[in-house]
This record gives C-alpha cells, sequence and structure tokens, in this order.
C-alpha cells in the first residue's frame, strides 16, 4: 500500500509518499513555496520518482489550525484525489501533531502569524471554550514544531495510531478546523 501525506497548513508545504509493503520513504520533501503550488510541486516529485496518482491507495493531511488559505488547498486536493482514488483520507489537526510530536497531552499554543495564537488547553478539538484563537498569550506555551515537514509527521502520527478509523473521512465529509474567520479585505469602493 502506498500512502500519500501533504500539507500546507503551516509555513512550509510538504509531502511524503511511503510504502507500507517496504517500509521505504518512496519521497519526502518541505518547501517554501506557496500553497498554491503544492499541485505542482506533487506533480514534479510524483515525474522524478516514477510514480502516478492511481499508485495511492491512502491520503493523509492536517486539518488545521493554520493558514487559511493553506488548509483550504490542502483539503481541496485531498478532496478531489479521495473522489477520483476512492479512498478515505486520514486527517488530523494540528493540536493533536504538535502533542505527538511534543509527547506530552498539555496546553499547547501555535503561532497564528501576526503575533496571534491558535491555542489548545485540552483534547476536545470540538469544544471552542478550551480551543481557540487569540491575539495575547497568559503563559509561555508557544510550541513550534521541531520538523519542517509537517506531512511526514502527519504519516508518523498515522504509523503509530492504532484506532485509525477515528480519523478517516470520506470526501464529503472531510472539514478544516478552523478557529478563526479568514481576514478578508473588504472595499467599500463601487467599481464602475
Amino acid at each position: 500500500m502506498k500512502i500519500l501525506s501533504f500539507d500546507s497548513s503551516r509555513k512550509r508545504l510538504s509531502f511524503t509518499v511511503f510504502d507500507t509493503e517496504t517500509e521505504e520513504l518512496l519521497c519526502t520533501g518541505a518547501s517554501e513555496k506557496k500553497s498554491s503550488q503544492l499541485i505542482s510541486e506533487m506533480y514534479e516529485i510524483f515525474r522524478k520518482n516514477n510514480l502516478e496518482i492511481n499508485d495511492i491507495d491512502i491520503l493523509l493531511t492536517s486539518i488545521g489550525p493554520g493558514s487559511f488559505t493553506g488548509i483550504r488547498a490542502s483539503l481541496s486536493i485531498a478532496k478531489t484525489l479521495a473522489a477520483q482514488l476512492k479512498t478515505k483520507i486520514f486527517a488530523i489537526d494540528n493540536f493533536s501533531l504538535a502533542r505527538f510530536e511534543k509527547k506530552d497531552d498539555g496546553k499547547i499554543a501555535l503561532m497564528a502569524g501576526k503575533n496571534d495564537y491558535f491555542i489548545s488547553l485540552d483534547n476536545d478539538i470540538k469544544n471552542i471554550e478550551t480551543n481557540y484563537y487569540a491575539d495575547q498569550l497568559e503563559d509561555d506555551i508557544v510550541y513550534n514544531f521541531q520538523t519542517d515537514n509537517i506531512s511526514k509527521l502527519v504519516l508518523d502520527f498515522y504509523l503509530a495510531t492504532k484506532d485509525k478509523e477515528s480519523y478517516l473521512y470520506d470526501y464529503n465529509t472531510l472539514e478544516a478546523y478552523y478557529l478563526r474567520e479568514p481576514s478578508i479585505n473588504v472595499s467599500n469602493k463601487t467599481h464602475v
């Protein structure tokens, strides 16, 4: 079975292809490129490694919180590929990934950009009182991912997880994990 993991929810977009039969990383990488370039980056990696998209058996991605555009890009690609390949999507939130990497279930904050924070006080990501967006931080709990390649971390989480079913989604049920509304500038000017 071949696994494709990719992410563009953080500053760097990343991708990993893993073969479970040989237990070999077929390719992995992270790039400073924009999330809009995720498809072209994946295409180039597949081309260089003689892979076809139909070789992929399962898709892995992060659902956020993170960059609004980055999450949208990853999930749009994941949903499109899952529909085409008739496969499931293994999706995990970035708080759980940070706790997995840190090996600590305590409260955690992730940078949200512009000195803002995504904060999680517990593992119940659906609880908006304990998982929220803030423009202030009361104590020093900011976590910086140790890896630049979030897709590899998602793969490691997948391989270590015993209860994979609770993280599997059909393409039509997968939703992004946003903790704030996108900041879209609205102009009051009338265009003629």
